[in-house]
């Protein structure tokens, strides 16, 4: 988790500082980013519910689970961290092809 949420996040920002925004490499991060976070989103909400099906013999019959609404509400961060950084990673798709472009024709 630390890998994606902290350490991507840093490297991504230091090769913008240093000129490099739009690489291969930084849009590689944004998509990795966004795809971890829409993971651990989905296991987070969906897991209960699995675990559920599976164990629903020894689960007793008055225990009482969040609504699927709930769950969505409690990881609503981290669903909106996915899609931003989706969005933010085709956009920086679009710089490096207009960048691309821009060096061919130079």
């Amino acid at each position: 988790i630390l890998y994606f949420f902290f350490f991507l996040p840093i490297r991504l920002l230091i090769n913008i500082s240093k000129g490099r925004a739009f690489t291969e490499r930084n849009i590689q991060m944004l998509n990795q980013i966004s795809l971890f976070a829409l993971i651990i989103s989905s296991f987070a909400i969906l897991s209960p519910y699995i675990f559920r099906i599976i164990f629903w013999q020894m689960i007793p019959d008055d225990f009482k689970m969040e609504s699927l609404l709930q769950k969505i509400a409690d990881n609503l961060v981290v669903l909106i961290i996915a899609v931003i950084t989706f969005i933010i990673a085709k956009a920086f798709k679009k710089g490096y092809t207009l960048q691309y472009e821009q060096d061919l024709t130079i």
